[in-house]
């Protein structure tokens, strides 16, 4: 009673050490010069969103330190003051009406595209960009927002590691997996069997794997205790009942 009452019930103390625990593994991924992902994403609907989180699974599960962050609130110039080597960067990036970036993002996009920016802002930046759009709303405007991203980034000095690849809603042909494929082995990744892997991770993915699961029993038990809790609450208040 008295951890609800200071708001700190078992199962939130159990997760508040997951993240202190995660925490720490990606700053000793940084000490040890682990890959690293960050992956931008533009949306509206939720799609751009949906699939930058999928792009930054499967980059944590190949063996990269990798996050997803919203174009709406990302620094950049924060990001770009980082020490080099930076991060790889994926930019997720859907249209919006007429063409135009969608609205929580548009900040971003006029910062970016703003004649102030000097034409070596962005040197030593390598990226990659995958564009949603629809054709049904006009061919000129079908993924008008990310193309120009795409243009722009290497007009500031980045260096684009793969060809933009486009998604039409209007045409829902597996472009996303391909992409995927196509940016792990731009990294190094080869063709193993059936996948696209990186050979020197797969001891990492088996690492990554065992520490899920710790992550899963430190749920299941906090789940197990607040459960306890409760009867025990139950129990007492029949009792008083009776």
């Amino acid at each position: 009673k008295r951890l609800k009452k200071a708001g700190l019930l078992p199962k939130q103390l159990a997760k508040k050490e997951v993240q202190q625990k995660q925490q720490a593994v990606l700053q000793a991924a940084r000490l040890a010069g682990k890959r690293e992902m960050v992956v931008l994403y533009a949306s509206q609907g939720g799609k751009s969103e949906s699939i930058a989180f999928d792009m930054r699974e499967d980059a944590c599960e190949k063996g990269f330190n990798a996050t997803a962050r919203n174009l709406s609130t990302f620094e950049m110039t924060t990001f770009l003051a980082r020490t080099n080597p930076l991060p790889l960067v994926v930019f997720v990036v859907s249209s919006w009406t007429g063409g135009t970036p969608p609205p929580s993002s548009r900040p971003f996009f006029e910062w970016i595209n703003s004649e102030e920016r000097p034409s070596n802002l962005l040197s030593g930046l390598k990226f990659s960009v995958f564009a949603l759009g629809d054709s049904a709303y006009g061919k000129e405007d079908f993924c008008k927002a990310a193309r120009a991203l795409d243009t722009r980034l290497e007009t500031l000095g980045a260096v684009r590691q793969t060809a933009i690849a486009e998604e039409d809603e209007s045409d829902r042909k597996e472009v996303f997996g391909k992409w995927k494929d196509q940016v792990w082995m731009s990294q190094g990744a080869k063709i193993l069997g059936n996948s696209v892997q990186f050979p020197s991770t797969a001891g990492e993915e088996s690492s990554s794997a065992e520490e899920s699961g710790e992550e899963d029993d430190d749920f299941d038990e906090a789940d197990e205790d607040e459960e306890e809790e409760e009867e025990g609450e139950e129990e007492e208040q029949k009792m008083t009942n009776a």
